[in-house]
């Protein structure tokens, strides 16, 4: 997606609006513990790890593994 493709090309202003605007499409649109949210809220920790605001990614990233173990068997 192209928020992920300006968060590699360091492009993170870019970044930033599109892949929240993803989650936001994607909060609304399907179940809370749908693997799309779960993907969103790690695109979102991969961005902000990158702009070296850990503990806001780290917060995502949790949230991402949050709604995978609801979401996927062990």
């Amino acid at each position: 997606d192209m928020g992920m493709l300006h968060c590699m090309t360091q492009e993170y202003s870019e970044a930033q609006p599109l892949l929240e605007k993803s989650l936001c499409i994607r909060e609304r649109t399907v179940p809370i513990n749908h693997d799309a949210v779960a993907e969103s809220y790690n695109s979102i920790g991969i961005l902000l790890e990158k702009m070296e605001e850990y503990s806001a990614a780290l917060s995502c990233f949790e949230r991402s593994l949050a709604i995978c173990k609801q979401t996927f068997p062990p």
